[in-house]
């Protein structure tokens, strides 16, 4: 897996939750653009 767009995040008090939160929201929505109108659709089914 190319590791280049990868972002390393270490979790401690300075890093609010809701931050947290949205970086892995933002992420995910990343990966799912990317993909294919058969694969969104399946991963909306699960």
């Amino acid at each position: 897996m190319n590791k280049k767009h990868w972002n390393t995040i270490y979790f401690d008090v300075s890093i609010s939750d809701l931050d947290a939160k949205k970086w892995i929201e933002d992420s995910y929505n990343l990966v799912i653009k990317s993909l294919t109108k058969t694969q969104q659709q399946y991963l909306k089914n699960l």
